[in-house]
């Protein structure tokens, strides 16, 4: 199992802002910025859900599950660069 919290995914989101510096360049430049946005989107998602999923073990929340249907759109922000939460929404019928 994967164990994680809060605090772990704020400290990992706060080092991947650190890594997302200003304008890359060269090739390795745009695949460590592209890698460091990926992380940054994963990470959000992670935050947004509290439960535990399959191997990925919430250690600081025991509360019910969502639905599995539940959707979690993150999109890239214009201002800033980095993925934003938009939307949090069940879908089940």
């Amino acid at each position: 199992a994967i164990g994680r919290d809060a605090e772990g995914l704020d400290a990992l989101d706060a080092e991947l802002d650190r890594a997302s510096g200003p304008g890359a360049t060269g090739r390795r430049g745009w695949e460590d910025a592209n890698l460091t946005t990926v992380a940054a989107a994963l990470v959000l998602g992670a935050a947004a859900r509290r439960e535990s999923r399959g191997c990925h073990v919430r250690s600081d929340y025991s509360g019910q599950p969502s639905s599995p249907t539940d959707s979690t759109t993150i999109e890239l922000d214009r201002e800033t660069g980095r993925p934003a939460l938009r939307e949090k929404m069940g879908t089940a019928a």
